[in-house]
This record gives C-alpha cells, sequence and structure tokens, in this order.
C-alpha cells in the first residue's frame, strides 16, 4: 500500500504542476486583456477633444514638414495604388493580431524574467501612451487635405475605421504611434532572445510599420519618434532592475515558468 501511493506522488506533482501553468497562463491573459480594457477605455474618454487634436495637428505638421523627405504627400502621390492597397491592409489586418500572437508566443518560450521584463515594458508604454493621448490629443494627418495628405483608407480602402468601429474609435490620439511602438518592442525582444534570423523578420516588421503608418498618413513622424522614446526609456528601466538584481513586477498571478 505504502508503495503504491510512494509511486503515485509523482505523478501528482506533475498532473498539479501542469493544472498551475495552465491556470496561471489563463489568468495572465485575462491580466492583459483586462489591461487592454482599460486602455481602450481610457482611449474613448478622450475621444471628443475635436478642437485641441486640431490645434496640436499644427505643430505636428511643422515638425514633419523639417523631418520628411521625402514628404508624405509626395510618396502618396509618387506610389501605386497597389502598393498603397497593400499598406492599408498591413495597417488595418497585421498590428493587433500580430502582437497578440508575439505575446503569447513569449509566454511560452521565454524565461519568467525576459518575459517580464518584455510585458512590462509593454504594459508600461501602453500606459504612458493613454496618458499622452488623453492630454494631448492629435489628429492624424489623413484628416487635413489642405495640406496635401490623402486618406487612403477611403480613396483606395481598406479602412481600418469601416462602419461601426468608425464611430467608436478614438481617431484624434495620434501621438504616440503605438503600431510603431509596439511594432518595435516585438524587434527588440525577437533581436535579443530569438535566433538573428527571427530577431531580422522582427526588424522587417517594425521598418515595415514605420513605413505603413507613414504613406497611409495615420501618423505623423513625432508620433513614432515619441514612441520610440518611451519603449526604450521603458525598456531601459526595466533592464536596469534585472541588471540590479530586482525582480521585473509580476501580476496578481504567478507567471508560468
Amino acid at each position: 500500500m505504502s508503495g503504491t501511493r510512494a509511486a503515485s506522488i509523482p505523478g501528482n506533482s506533475k498532473s498539479a504542476s501542469i493544472w498551475r501553468r495552465i491556470l496561471s497562463t489563463f489568468a495572465e491573459i485575462g491580466f492583459l486583456l483586462g489591461l487592454l480594457s482599460l486602455y481602450k477605455a481610457g482611449r474613448l474618454a478622450a475621444m471628443h477633444h475635436t478642437h485641441n487634436a486640431w490645434l496640436n495637428a499644427r505643430w505636428a505638421h511643422k515638425i514633419d514638414t523639417l523631418l520628411s523627405r521625402p514628404s508624405t504627400p509626395w510618396l502618396q502621390e509618387h506610389l501605386s495604388d497597389r502598393v498603397l492597397h497593400a499598406a492599408n491592409v498591413y495597417y488595418a489586418s497585421v498590428h493587433f493580431p500580430l502582437t497578440a500572437a508575439f505575446v503569447a508566443s513569449c509566454l511560452f518560450s521565454l524565461e519568467r524574467s525576459a518575459y517580464l521584463r518584455m510585458r512590462n515594458t509593454l504594459v508600461t508604454m501602453t500606459f504612458i501612451a493613454l496618458v499622452v493621448e488623453i492630454a494631448i490629443p492629435l489628429a492624424p494627418p489623413r484628416m487635413f487635405p489642405q495640406w496635401g495628405y490623402q486618406d487612403t483608407m477611403n480613396t483606395i480602402g481598406p479602412s481600418a475605421y469601416a462602419g461601426h468601429v468608425g464611430k467608436v474609435a478614438n481617431q484624434l490620439a495620434a501621438m504616440p504611434s503605438l503600431h510603431v511602438g509596439w511594432a518595435s518592442l516585438i524587434a527588440l525582444t525577437l533581436w535579443r532572445y530569438a535566433p538573428r534570423w527571427i530577431g531580422a523578420l522582427g526588424v522587417g516588421h517594425a521598418m515595415a510599420t514605420i513605413t505603413v503608418v507613414t504613406i497611409t498618413a495615420n501618423h505623423w513622424r513625432i508620433d513614432g519618434i515619441v514612441a520610440l522614446i518611451v519603449l526604450f526609456a521603458t525598456d531601459r528601466a526595466f533592464g536596469k532592475r534585472c541588471r540590479d538584481g530586482v525582480a521585473p513586477a509580476e501580476s496578481p498571478v504567478t507567471s508560468p515558468t
């Protein structure tokens, strides 16, 4: 009897470990989805600041003019409709699904400290972006045809804001660009932890995203620059905590190991 009980202990321990991992995984997913919901609610709270968003676009346009060589209107005029259509598809279809898939893969493939560094950087960067979006509403360049910008999502399609989405989405939250920020975090993480060829794919995605948000006139140059500053400052802060021997902050649940 005692031998049978002793033999069953390793199996029970392994089964318990599997269930802990499953539960912690679902809890982590719930934690991230909850934060995403709060972020979306925060964006909606600032979606009616139209006047300030248009005023802020004036200085964004001045900065864009200084930084744009070639300018976005020039690029839109010289690129084919096929290229602009592909850019619209990339903008509307790749950003969130790829980021979600990336986070899920990191959850299972990275060591705990590396995952927490990535996840905490993502969460903090997104929270800072929300604060900036509320404090400094900014209309995207595609809303200013008088300055030469085309809204390629409407003129060529497809649009990320078609139908009901356009009525509930805050389109006056251009700065910082989370398209650029999240894509660059993917590139940074893959370059740091994955084989070089996978890291190169991450860098390619980031470069493609920067190009796409520019030629579709969904973001000003300053939007991407601010996103990169926030990303690298946040990542550096969590990296320093790791080097100093301070464990990255965890969610209220135990992260998978």
